[in-house]
């Protein structure tokens, strides 16, 4: 008698329909949580700009415009009249999925001669569905500033689709097609200039790899030099409208480096950003469960590579390799910036490393088969997903930020001078007003607190007080507040008094009285800092402000001194009614309003010594107990005060000593477009100033 022993079945693969169907449903669900926030995202300081800048510009070539680039700054045109803002998140979305359809159609190609049609389609569509997720491909969708790289990466991937399908299907319809993509990748953007070499390793690898390897070579240097052709009409055209050379900006950062210094530098940022690909985290969002979970994906997206190595080396030996060195390539022909966790303001960056990134995880998830081909896509396309959600989450919280920021701005601006003091130019590492000055109103400027103080000092703004149009705009205690400064009128009471820690009724005017000396006797404590508060004529017996100063043996008697002409605070008020002891200085013999600090005890202008400066009479003067703590730096600034430099100053027998050379040399400053400042400090406040214009 025979037993019938049932055979063992053989699970059969998802029909191809059901699988596309699934990695759809997968992408829309996935794709409209990971991008939701970021239609919630208003408009940052870089968007404004970009669309005032789109409105004004004469001509697409305009180079303030997408660097000149014809294309992109076109797009830049049609996004200023789509607003809302959400208008341009859904343009750029429409962008992304096109250069991710562009990037999974060519890896598709470039995969198919050496694999079945059906691993090189999975893997297309894998390709696809983990570039649009990518959280460094999303951040392309909240800056106008990232459409050049998005639109260069969309063309550049359909000729290369176009290109292969072309050679492969003998159709020299779609090779037309990869060359009219090529010229517009290059009137989008300078990282098209990669696509010279993406093309001719394709036509290497992938068109007719049956060839002998030196017709392969040939035909490859043939496609480079008919490429770089196609995408040199953009610069051609461009050093047209310009009527010079317009070298692509890209070029400048080719030069090798020429100290081991830069080269180490060079080193550290190519890491940086190879970090943020595999992990691309915002660390101040998605925190230690970001981290994690970006080590867990790329550890899903490499075990298929690992476990596919093990069973063929060889092959997949080669294919890490072509993989690393495309790395390489999109690196070499991107536009290199910083981008750390803290600082995604960059990471749109990165859009043409993600694509190859992308393609290298979409063939390794599909490496397997059966379901997993489906499983491991899904799985890594949803880790994507969150991190790309988190992510999202900063840039709201930017962008709302910077909207109630503008809201502010935008009231102020009333046909007054409004100067906005500390602005942040970047929130959580994005980008927040950084580079708003075309969209700013008429009439309105930025300042950082130093540049303010270096630009008033300077007497930037003396006209605007004299005729009273001058206001500042600054925020208080988390709120924003503007001081409507009136004409300067001659003061009238008092600027010195005795004894007594509150001043009597005072009427200064704050930008002519920049100093305060208080003297004390013998016996005062001075281990803590003493602190002055005022009032002004607006806030009656309230306290407008405070000011920290810093003991100091000037004289023979320990002095406070208040360096009131660095304190916004104190440039804001009005006018002053009173003074008074916050802290340290209530037991005094004379308090002194001065025009001025006192300069430190050297020769008006520095002597030149070789590289160094030198500022004389210091030198000889015996130290004692107060000048143990004192330091001295020279602030080197431009005449518009906008850039400075600060060094540290050297104390030898023959003075104070300091070698600017440079410091001169990276501000572009020669010896009559520069302006000095020596301070004299302790613990970090000033004490002590002189000033000066020109080199010696």
């Amino acid at each position: 008698m025979e037993l019938a022993v049932p055979l063992p079945t053989i699970p059969r693969a998802m029909p191809i329909a059901v699988r596309r169907a699934l990695v759809g449903i997968v992408f829309v669900l996935l794709a409209s949580w990971a991008w939701f926030p970021l239609f919630e995202t208003a408009p940052s300081g870089e968007e404004r700009a970009a669309v005032a800048l789109a409105r004004s510009a004469a001509s697409l070539f305009d180079a303030r415009l997408a660097g000149g680039h014809a294309l992109a700054a076109l797009d830049l045109r049609l996004a200023s009249v789509l607003e809302p803002a959400w208008l341009w998140r859904l343009e750029s979305v429409a962008l992304l999925l096109l250069a991710a359809w562009g990037v999974g159609r060519a890896a598709r190609r470039a995969l198919l001669p050496w694999s079945g049609g059906e691993l090189a389609r999975a893997a297309g569509w894998s390709t696809a569905l983990l570039f649009a997720l990518h959280p460094l491909s999303t951040a392309s969708l909240v800056s106008l500033s990232a459409r050049p790289g998005l639109l260069s990466v969309a063309f550049a991937a359909l000729s290369a689709w176009a290109y292969l399908r072309g050679r492969q299907e003998r159709e020299p319809r779609m090779l037309v097609l990869a060359g009219a993509c090529a010229l517009l990748a290059g009137f989008s953007s300078d990282i098209a200039l990669g696509l010279c070499a993406w093309l001719a390793g394709l036509e290497f690898i992938s068109a007719r790899r049956q060839r002998k390897p030196w017709t392969r070579v040939r035909s490859a240097l043939a496609v480079a030099a008919a490429s770089a052709a196609t995408i040199s009409i953009d610069t051609l055209a461009r050093s047209l409208a310009a009527g010079r050379w317009a070298t692509p900006e890209l070029c400048a950062q080719w030069i090798p480096p020429s100290t081991v210094a830069e080269a180490l530098r060079a080193l550290a940022l190519a890491l940086e950003r190879l970090g943020a690909l595999f992990v691309p985290v915002h660390a101040d969002t998605a925190g230690a469960w970001g981290f994690a979970l970006a080590g867990c994906v790329a550890l899903v997206a490499l075990q298929p590579i690992l476990v596919a190595s093990r069973s063929a080396p060889r092959l997949w030996g080669r294919i890490v390799a072509v993989w690393a060195c495309a790395l390489i390539a999109a690196e070499i022909f991107a536009h290199r910036a910083s981008v750390d966790p803290r600082a995604l303001q960059h990471a749109a960056t990165l859009v043409g490393s993600v694509a190859v990134l992308s393609a290298g995880f979409g063939l390794g998830s599909v490496a397997l088969s059966g379901n997993r081909r489906v499983v491991f896509p899904s799985l890594i396309a949803l880790g994507y997903a969150v991190l790309s959600h988190a992510n999202g989450l900063a840039y709201r919280e930017v962008g709302n930020a910077t909207d109630e920021i503008w809201r502010h701005i935008s009231a102020s601006a009333t046909g007054r001078h409004v100067v906005v003091i500390d602005a942040p130019r970047t929130l959580l590492g994005l980008a927040a007003l950084e580079g708003v000055e075309p969209a700013l109103p008429a009439g309105v400027e930025l300042y950082s607190e130093p540049e303010f103080i270096r630009a008033r000092a300077r007497g930037r703004f003396d006209e605007l007080r004299r005729t009273g149009r001058l206001d500042l705009l600054r925020a208080r205690g988390g709120l924003w507040t503007t001081s409507a400064l009136p004409e300067p009128t001659p003061e009238s009471g008092p600027r010195t008094w005795y004894r007594d820690g509150r001043s009597p009724e005072l009427d200064l005017d704050p930008w002519s009285s920049s100093a305060l000396i208080v003297r004390a006797g013998s016996d005062v404590d001075t281990s803590k800092p003493p602190v002055v508060a005022w009032s002004s004529a607006d806030s009656g017996a309230r306290e407008a402000g405070r000011c920290t100063g810093r003991w100091a043996y000037l004289g023979d008697a320990p002095e406070a001194v208040f360096d009131l002409a660095s304190s916004v605070e104190w440039l804001a008020t009005a006018r002053v009614r009173q003074a008074w002891s916050a802290e340290g200085w209530s037991l005094m013999g004379q308090a002194e309003f001065l025009d001025r600090l006192a300069p430190p005890p050297v020769q008006p202008r520095p002597r030149a010594s070789g590289r160094l400066w030198i500022f004389e009479g210091l030198g000889e003067t015996p130290l004692d107990a107060g000048d143990a703590r004192r330091a001295w730096r020279l602030t080197l600034t431009a005449l518009d005060a906008r850039a400075a430099r600060v060094l540290a100053v050297a104390r030898t027998e023959r003075g104070l000593e300091v070698d600017p050379a440079d410091a001169l040399a990276e501000l572009e400053l020669g010896p009559d477009s520069l302006a000095w400042t020596l301070e004299t400090t302790i613990e970090g406040l000033v004490i002590e100033r002189l000033t000066g214009v020109g080199a010696p």
